[in-house]
C-alpha cells in the first residue's frame, strides 16, 4: 500500500464515531455520550491523578468508600452495581489518539481490577491518554470535585469541562465558539440530534441557569444564524470579581434515573 493510499485509509479511520484527540482541551469535549452516572464516576476516578502522576502508577478506592461517597447503602446490588458502573465507563470511554503521522487506538483506562478479598478496585491510566488528562486536571479542577457533585445535569457537567477547558490563566470572562454540530457532538457524543431551538431550550438554557445558580457565574448564550437558519452558538461564562467555588463535603451522591 503506497503512502496516499494508507493516508487516506488512517483519514477514513479517524473518522469514525471514536473522538479524536489533538490536544488536552479537546479531552473536556470528548465524552458527550457518558451518562451522568459516568461523568461523575470519570471525575472521581481522575481526581486521583497529581501533577507527579505516572502512567504506571495503580490507583486504589474500595467499594465501601466509594458507596459512602456517592450515598449509596453497602449492599450487594450495590457492590454489583459500581463494578458494572465502571465497567461500562471503560468501554465508553476509548479514544482515537492523532499523533503526527500516527493515529494511536487507546482507552482511558489501561485497566480495572476487583478484589473480592479486601474490597478493592485498583485501576490505571493508558500511558497515551495520561499527558491530556494532566492537563485537563489543571484546568478542570480548578472547580473541585465536591463542589462538582452539587451538578445534578450530565449537561451541567459537560458544560463545567468546556469551560475549563475554554478558560485561559485567571481571566474571569471565558468564550466558548462552535458549530451547531460541535455543540451537540460535545453534549450529545453520537446520540440522536436534536434541533436547534429543542437543543437550545432543553440542553445548553437549563445547564446554564443550573450553573448560574450553583456556581453563581453570569453566563451569555449568543445564537449565529445564516438567515433563519442557526448555524452555532457563543456562550460567555463570567466569574465574580472573587469568585470561590462552592466547597461542600459528603454531599450525597445522586444516580437519579439512571439508577434502577
Amino acid at each position: 500500500m503506497n503512502n496516499k493510499k494508507l493516508s487516506n485509509a488512517l483519514d477514513s479511520l479517524a473518522k469514525r464515531q471514536e473522538y479524536t484527540v489533538f490536544q488536552a482541551n479537546d479531552l473536556a469535549k470528548a465524552f458527550g455520550n457518558l451518562t451522568t452516572k459516568q461523568h461523575r464516576l470519570f471525575d472521581f476516578a481522575t481526581s486521583y491523578i497529581t501533577k507527579d502522576s505516572k502512567y504506571t502508577d495503580e490507583y486504589t478506592t474500595t467499594f465501601p468508600e466509594l458507596l459512602k461517597h456517592f450515598g449509596l447503602s453497602s449492599t450487594g446490588s450495590n457492590y454489583a452495581y459500581m463494578a458494572k458502573s465502571f465497567d461500562e465507563l471503560r468501554d465508553k470511554t476509548q479514544l482515537l489518539i492523532q499523533k503526527d503521522s500516527q493515529i494511536i487506538r487507546t482507552g482511558t483506562f489501561d485497566y480495572i481490577i476487583y478484589d473480592r478479598a479486601d474490597g478493592t478496585i485498583k485501576f490505571n491510566f493508558s500511558k497515551f491518554v495520561l499527558p491530556y488528562l494532566l492537563e485537563l486536571k489543571k484546568d478542570f479542577y480548578a472547580i473541585n470535585l465536591t463542589t462538582l457533585s452539587v451538578l445534578k445535569s450530565k449537561y451541567s457537567l459537560v458544560l463545567v469541562k468546556l469551560w475549563q477547558a475554554n478558560k485561559f490563566g485567571h481571566n474571569s470572562s471565558t468564550q466558548i465558539k462552535g458549530s451547531l454540530d460541535e455543540w451537540q457532538q460535545w453534549f450529545l457524543g453520537d446520540e440522536r440530534k436534536l434541533t436547534a431551538g429543542r437543543f437550545k431550550e432543553t440542553i445548553l438554557t437549563r445547564a446554564s441557569e443550573e450553573l448560574e445558580t450553583k456556581l453563581h457565574v453570569e453566563i451569555e448564550l449568543l445564537t449565529r444564524k445564516d438567515g433563519r437558519k442557526v448555524t452555532g452558538y457563543e456562550m460567555t461564562i463570567r466569574e465574580p470579581q472573587h469568585f470561590s467555588p462552592i466547597v461542600q463535603e459528603d454531599i450525597p451522591f445522586d444516580f437519579g434515573e439512571e439508577y434502577q
